[in-house]
């Protein structure tokens, strides 16, 4: 009887394990969908420059917030776990600027300048190990070309 009781205590103590790991999980993976159901809808979506702020100001925040390392030229890297790198191409002048240069010039100013414009979110990447969002390319439309 002995020998029957802590056999059933393994077993109840193996199924709470299970459970507790399987809980983990599937708590991990709705916080991962959560999370990037915030930039996936920008996928293929057009914005204007002001929603675009304030997403550029959202990611800024939260590689902050994550502890993610900056370069010599104060640009966020890549840490294969929790950053979110991404950038913007202009019509403009045909170039491509990393949000962190568009955030240190001043946001204000970006707002004035490009507030009507209209941006669409063409690229989204993932982390392999986390498969949190990594990675964000937007390009401005020219609204006059498409009429």
């Amino acid at each position: 009887m002995k020998k029957f009781l802590i056999f059933f205590v393994v077993v109840v103590i193996i199924i709470a394990g299970i459970g507790y790991l399987y809980f983990n999980y599937s708590e991990n993976e709705r916080q991962v969908i959560s999370y990037n159901a915030n930039y996936e809808k920008l996928l293929n979506k057009e914005i204007t420059g002001t929603d675009l702020a304030t997403y550029i100001n959202k990611i800024y925040d939260t590689n902050q917030k994550n502890g993610v390392s900056k370069d010599e030229n104060n640009f966020f890297i890549e840490n294969d776990t929790n950053s979110i790198i991404a950038d913007i191409k202009f019509i403009d002048n045909d170039s491509t600027f990393k949000i962190e240069s568009i955030y240190q010039a001043d946001l204000s100013q970006f707002i004035n300048l490009y507030s009507n414009r209209i941006f669409k979110c063409t690229k989204i990447e993932y982390h392999k190990n986390t498969n949190l969002i990594s990675y964000l390319h937007f390009d401005e439309i020219d609204v006059n070309s498409e009429k």
